[in-house]
């Protein structure tokens, strides 16, 4: 038996466990906030988050290659607090040369020349993109529960938080002309979510804050993509955008 076969059943084995583990532990923090346990192992982001009186906002980002990203923002904590930024964002990002040539230009940009593309009124919120490690999603985040999650003590910080989630994971499993049967939809490697995955999701949030600036903390794989995107995208004007 070769070894990729071990690993492929040792990992199936594993993961059932990992995530009973997880949801046994939520279920705990649920309750002792006073909240009924999500009915689902974190196939809906809003049973970590909504319960608990953050707001929660979906988006949906298309990467050059097709894959379509599903991400999440806490736009602001539980009570929204006066603007920490009050900077006011009237420049145009000229040609959007963000990209490496050979990857096209950003997602959404199609329908309007780009010199003439405005980013909207000034962020009042730091903008934070928190992005997931290997084999997880944004419910990783969330696990703790307000007080201890991160992404909750950033929003009630003042925070306007944003998290990736790669293609394939279990949020990420759509594309433009591929099915998720298709053994082409999953030739990719984390070479890829760096090159294109994340110049997707920082585009969108670059444009729907209109932030000067975004940070980024990552976890595990979501920390190796993030080196590997300020790497390869060293001399593009997006890289100069990102605070780590």
């Amino acid at each position: 038996m070769g070894l990729s076969v071990i690993l492929t059943v040792l990992l199936g084995l594993l993961l059932p466990t990992v995530s009973s583990v997880r949801y046994n532990q939520h279920q705990a923090i649920s309750r002792r906030h006073g909240v009924d346990p999500p009915p689902k192992l974190y196939e809906r982001m809003a049973d970590l988050v909504k319960p608990y009186g953050y707001p929660l906002e979906e988006h949906f980002v298309e990467t050059v290659d097709g894959y379509i990203l599903r991400m999440f923002r806490i736009p602001h904590g539980r009570t929204p607090q006066p603007s920490q930024q009050q900077q006011q964002s009237s420049h145009r990002l000229r040609a959007w040369q963000w990209l490496i040539p050979s990857l096209g230009r950003p997602q959404g940009l199609q329908q309007a020349d780009a010199n003439d593309v405005h980013l909207n009124q000034g962020s009042q919120r730091p903008v934070v993109h928190m992005q997931h490690g290997l084999l997880g999603s944004s419910t990783d985040w969330m696990l703790n529960g307000p007080g201890l999650s991160l992404p909750l003590l950033l929003a009630d910080a003042g925070y306007d938080v944003w998290f990736g989630n790669v293609r394939g994971n279990i949020f990420s499993r759509n594309h433009t002309i591929l099915d998720l049967t298709d053994a082409a939809f999953w030739q990719f490697s984390w070479d890829d979510m760096a090159a294109r995955d994340l110049p997707a999701m920082f585009t969108h949030e670059l444009m729907l804050t209109g932030a000067s600036e975004l940070s980024y903390i990552g976890h595990s794989q979501g920390t190796t993509i993030g080196m590997a995107f300020m790497a390869s995208h060293a001399d593009t004007a997006l890289a100069e955008l990102i605070k780590v």
